[in-house]
């Protein structure tokens, strides 16, 4: 039988798990996770900014991008010490919408927003609709090019986590006919959209 070795953290992971305990324990204790269960906006801006000043919003953005340039396997211990002291905070919302643009945004549009995302700015995938069954073929949302070229938008989306504060969403729509995904901020919305 071969000998795989052992599997275990990378010394980056296991700085990452240590730093996140403390931070967790510290800035999420039951008292302040009561509170903000009953807070309109569910997190604690200063903890969010927190955050970003650690560095945990760019852990899994490449360096030229204003990230760490780790991986998602880094971002394993932060999610895992938060969910155990149930942090709230758009921060899976923000890292999955990252990594969306990351996979298929162009250029332009990573080295514009992806550093704005390891600074702060929260963001979120807004991909499910309220009859669909989460195939591609699916979406009903759809975008269309106007005469002057810009995108105009019609459809709607669901279970868009952390909609409210997100400076970014990615948007599963249909364009010319095909799955595609369009970047979004809130003043690309009308009034009253979220």
């Amino acid at each position: 039988m071969k000998d795989l070795g052992r599997i275990g953290f990378s010394e980056d992971q296991a700085s990452l798990l240590e730093v996140a305990t403390d931070f967790c324990q510290r800035r999420s204790p039951v008292a302040t996770v009561r509170r903000l269960m009953e807070d309109e906006l569910g997190h604690d801006p200063s903890v969010w900014a927190e955050m970003g000043d650690l560095g945990w919003l760019g852990v899994a953005i490449p360096e030229a991008y204003g990230g760490s340039g780790l991986g998602l396997a880094e971002v394993v211990p932060l999610v895992e010490q938060m969910g155990r002291r149930l942090m709230a905070g758009p921060f899976v919302s923000t890292t999955l919408a990252a990594q969306a643009l990351l996979a298929a945004g162009t250029e332009a549009q990573k080295l514009e927003h992806l550093p704005r995302i390891a600074d702060g700015e929260a963001a979120t995938l807004a991909l499910g609709e309220p009859d669909t069954d989460w195939e591609p073929e699916s979406i009903a949302a759809a975008a269309v090019r106007g005469a002057d070229g810009r995108l105009v938008l019609s459809g709607r989306k669901v279970l868009v986590t952390d909609a409210a504060i997100a400076r970014r969403l990615i948007v599963a729509v249909r364009l010319d006919g095909a799955p595609a995904l369009v970047l979004l901020t809130p003043e690309d919305l009308p009034s009253g959209a979220l």
